[in-house]
């Protein structure tokens, strides 16, 4: 399995910025798209959306981004996907990496001595299109190809605390707060969050482990420890569970459910379900209704 190193992996890329105080810029642009990327991000993460649409699976979450949208993210490991706008051939976004010291030193003058929240454990924090978010993006992407002031890094700083100060005033702004306490925290991840975050989604159980941070041989035994019962089988029932929800709670038909819940075979799915509840997906509805 292919593992992306970041920021290692843009140490001869051509469009960088590094600075000396632990934040480095990149402008990134990739002439092909990339379907669940397994990302080891060794570093803190700011990203701009330029051109083209993300998305990002967390252990506890899943956000979904097009062109002038942004994410804050922690450092760990990430399922990420690229793909081009129907316009365009690339894809493009301002990437900003900014280590622990950096964090603490951002967001100690906002947090004082507050108290994390619900959304600490939370892995990312969403950015929504705004003219802060852009004037931030064009004034950093106008230094890449020029010569850079002495001062530079002292102006960086002053950039990204000056993006945290307007973020941490905002509609938002116990969330980011909740985010920046975040970064402070060496948060384990729990197995049931995880599963039930994912269970619906189509992907082998080495990237369910990577997510979690296990290799896949441990991520089976924790698995079985917690729930007595291998991966497959307790995903398998998990949707089959959220299948039989959905007949009884909504109009949506038999292919409909099926995928919804993870299934990418609908004949597989009919057969499962009648093996585990002793009916069709139709004839289960039917009786049902009754």
């Amino acid at each position: 399995m292919q593992i992306w190193n970041l920021p290692h992996i843009f140490e001869k890329y051509d469009q960088k910025i590094y600075s000396q105080i632990g934040i480095h810029l990149i402008l990134y642009k990739s002439p092909q798209e990339a379907d669940k990327a397994n990302v080891q991000l060794n570093s803190n993460l700011l990203v701009l959306l330029l051109q083209g649409h993300k998305e990002v699976y967390a252990p506890q979450q899943k956000i979904q981004l097009k062109a002038g949208e942004g994410f804050f993210i922690r450092k760990g490991q990430y399922l990420m996907s690229e793909k081009f706008a129907q316009t365009a051939q690339y894809y493009s976004s301002l990437m900003v990496f900014f280590n622990d010291d950096i964090a603490q030193q951002l967001s100690a003058p906002l947090l004082g001595h507050s108290s994390p929240t619900a959304s600490a454990s939370l892995s990312l924090f969403k950015l929504a299109t705004s003219d802060h978010t852009q004037v931030f993006s064009h004034s950093l992407t106008n230094y890449f190809g020029a010569d850079l002031p002495p001062n530079f890094d002292d102006m960086l700083k002053i950039k990204l605390q000056e993006l945290f100060w307007i973020l941490s005033q905002g509609a938002k702004g116990s969330s980011f707060k909740a985010f920046l306490k975040s970064l402070q925290n060496d948060q384990a991840i729990s197995l049931t969050q995880l599963m039930e975050q994912h269970y619906r989604e189509p992907m082998p159980l080495e990237q369910l482990a990577f997510l979690g941070g296990y290799s896949l041989s441990t991520f089976k035994r924790k698995f079985k420890e917690v729930f007595q019962q291998s991966p497959s089988r307790w995903i398998q029932s998990r949707r089959l569970q959220e299948a039989r929800f959905l007949l009884t709670s909504t109009q949506k038909n038999i292919t409909e459910v099926g995928y919804e819940v993870g299934f990418e075979n609908i004949s597989h799915f009919i057969q499962v379900f009648k093996t585990a509840f002793g009916a069709t997906p139709g004839d289960f509805r039917g009786t049902s209704q009754h």
